[in-house]
């Protein structure tokens, strides 16, 4: 019988890249008006595998509205602590 521990490690050999994950924790404001963002590190050297999307473009207009799309897409463990909203820096 295969255990979880085992079948992590397995799941792991095939995230040969690390990357750090960061938060946005506090935006603030600078002397124009506009909002500046504090990204503290929430985890670092986390296994990961990153590849690239079927997605050619960083942005696509449909229906004459401009929209960012991912051209990138990364693995991480099952029980990392991320958001949708974080950023992942690679190593």
């Amino acid at each position: 019988m295969v255990d979880l521990a085992q079948l992590r490690r397995v799941n792991q050999s095939f995230m040969p890249s690390v990357c750090t994950i960061k938060r946005n924790t506090a935006t603030t404001r600078d002397a124009y008006g506009d909002p500046v963002s504090t990204w503290e590190t929430v985890a670092s050297n986390v296994p990961c595998r990153v590849g690239r999307t079927n997605l050619g473009s960083e942005q696509v207009t449909n229906a004459r509205v401009l929209a960012d799309v991912a051209t990138h897409a990364a693995s991480l463990p099952f029980d990392t602590d991320i958001h949708a909203a974080d950023r992942l820096e690679f190593d």
